[in-house]
């Protein structure tokens, strides 16, 4: 009887650490793709902030020939 006890409860110590380690499996494993999924985004993040940056330093050279502009024409009409 004392020997059906102690077998009863390995039994059931097994089953239930079987069981945490399936869960904690399965949070890895979803973890894990919500990582690449906000790799993905980051990287996504990373190209348009490179492309607004290009467009950014064309702006600012274009504004800086036209301040040049009307600095030569701002001169040139002085009496």
């Amino acid at each position: 009887m004392f020997n059906k006890v102690i077998f009863g409860s390995i039994f059931v110590a097994t089953m239930a650490l079987a069981g945490c380690s399936s869960d904690k499996h399965a949070s890895l494993e979803q973890v894990q793709s919500d990582v690449k999924v906000v790799q993905t985004k980051v990287d996504n993040l990373e190209k348009d902030v490179s492309a607004l940056k290009q467009d950014a330093d064309i702006a600012k050279g274009e504004a800086a020939r036209a301040n040049q502009r009307l600095d030569n024409q701002a001169t040139a009409y002085r009496k």
